[in-house]
């Protein structure tokens, strides 16, 4: 029969009011997103293991380009011991945030096995692929554009691994 539907879109209610945030950031990326904080619910971590993180993010217009997230997580080598470049919410692209819109965006970042023990930070920005050089958003600092292109997060101890983490 025609009158069934042959695709139920189902949508998810926008949220346009930033809920509780355990660690609250106010940054402008390029006057297109604002950082809104972070939550991290684990601030130490063995080698191999996830670490839970849910970014909030903000439009603050309509962005008309389809963002990726990144967030690299940079051990006390300087070097990256972890992290991801995805869509937030894994398929939600930022060409259809509406103006004001809140984004909340969980998800789990991979600990490199043989990360050292030692102090972290996850970087964490936006940026527009274009062909091979990906241009990052920079952050805005007083009205003007900065050469900072990441938010930082943590700090986040990798431990020896098989030490146990005390709760």
């Amino acid at each position: 029969s025609w009158d069934e539907p042959v695709i139920r879109v189902q949508t998810q209610e926008r949220l346009f009011k930033p809920p509780e945030i355990d660690v609250p950031v106010d940054a402008n990326f390029a006057g297109y997103v604002s950082f809104l904080g972070y939550d991290l619910s684990e601030m130490k971590v063995d080698p191999g293991a996830v670490l839970p993180v849910t970014l909030y993010w903000q439009a603050r217009r309509s962005i008309g380009a389809d963002l990726v997230l990144f967030s690299h997580l940079i051990g006390p080598d300087g070097k990256q011991w972890g992290g991801q470049e995805r869509k937030a919410q894994d398929n939600y692209s930022t060409i259809v945030w509406a103006p004001g819109e809140v984004v909340a965006d969980t998800y789990s970042v991979q600990v490199d096995p043989n990360a050292p023990p030692g102090t972290y930070y996850l970087l964490a920005g936006l940026y527009l692929p274009v062909g091979e050089a990906p241009v990052s958003l920079p952050l805005v600092e007083n009205g003007q554009m900065t050469g900072i292109t990441h938010v930082t997060i943590g700090p986040i101890e990798v431990i020896e691994a098989g030490e146990t983490i005390a709760q």
